[in-house]
């Protein structure tokens, strides 16, 4: 698995970002956070440059989001802290992944599950279960309130991934 630590300016809406430049994931997710990111801008997460079209596979958009802005390509979505995790991988279908969404969804029948609770279900340390819910809200299949205790569920695109590995 290739792990890229810069995003690409494709296209830009404003003269300040310039296609082909390279900015590091850090800076763009703090830039995200702040707001201060022009909508429309688009992104590839790489190092590689060629000259192409806007809104080929690779390419994210920025977008508003309910809670700020978010890069968007196809049916995925991503926060500022999705960015610094940013990777060319299989994502959510990794053991682990698929395990902490089933047990999302099957704890949280009667209220949303604590790290605690999704650690022994899954068979793991509290600390690796976060990180896995980290990337999981990034990939779009999890949503959760900052700084809410118990504020955890599964999204649309989740429950579709978890139906769709059960076929």
């Amino acid at each position: 698995m290739t792990k890229h630590t810069s995003m690409t300016v494709v296209s830009s809406p404003v003269s300040w970002f310039v296609p082909g430049d390279e900015y590091e994931r850090g800076d763009i997710a703090a830039w995200m956070e702040d707001g201060s990111l022009p909508v429309g801008l688009v992104l590839r997460n790489g190092t590689e440059w060629r000259a192409v079209r806007a809104n080929s596979a690779r390419d994210w958009r920025v977008e508003r989001g309910p809670h700020g802005l978010v890069l968007r390509r196809d049916a995925e979505t991503v926060n500022a802290d999705g960015v610094r995790l940013l990777r060319r991988s299989s994502g959510a279908r990794s053991g682990t992944r698929l395990c902490v969404l089933a047990a999302v969804r099957d704890l949280g029948q009667r209220r949303p599950p604590s790290y605690r609770e999704l650690a022994a279900a899954v068979g793991c340390v509290p600390s690796l279960v976060r990180y896995h819910v980290a990337v999981l809200s990034a990939e779009g299949l999890l949503d959760r309130e900052p700084y809410q205790r118990r504020a955890l569920w599964l999204t649309e695109a989740g429950e579709r991934l978890l139906q769709e590995e059960a076929e």
